[in-house]
């Protein structure tokens, strides 16, 4: 995940999602190379770091994210693709969020 620096807790951007762009999705990287090649392109780095999510946080930090108002987690996100507009893999934050970060964890 990225978050922001020297942040006590896991805070992380908020990204507008949907053909409207009013949906709010966080995103999630299957590992830390993926995470800072987005940060690099995105040129966060001055701000933002690379985060890790130990099992039992990403349970969390979706709660958390859901409890914001925060629908959808996209995955593995490309920055130049989300500023072409271009559609990326999302799941929904909803429900069993045990089973979602299982089903994430194996993708």
């Amino acid at each position: 995940m990225i978050a922001k620096k020297g942040s006590d807790f896991l805070d992380t951007p908020i990204f507008h999602a949907g053909e409207t762009g009013e949906e709010e999705t966080v995103a999630l990287f299957t590992n830390r190379e993926r995470a800072q090649q987005y940060l690099d392109r995105a040129g966060w780095g001055a701000a933002e770091e690379v985060g890790v999510l130990r099992p039992g946080d990403q349970q969390e930090w979706f709660e958390t994210a859901r409890e914001d108002g925060v629908r959808w987690v996209v995955i593995d996100p490309d920055h130049d693709r989300h500023l072409a507009g271009d559609p990326q893999p999302v799941e929904a934050i909803e429900g069993d969020l045990t089973a979602l970060a299982q089903s994430i964890a194996y993708k």
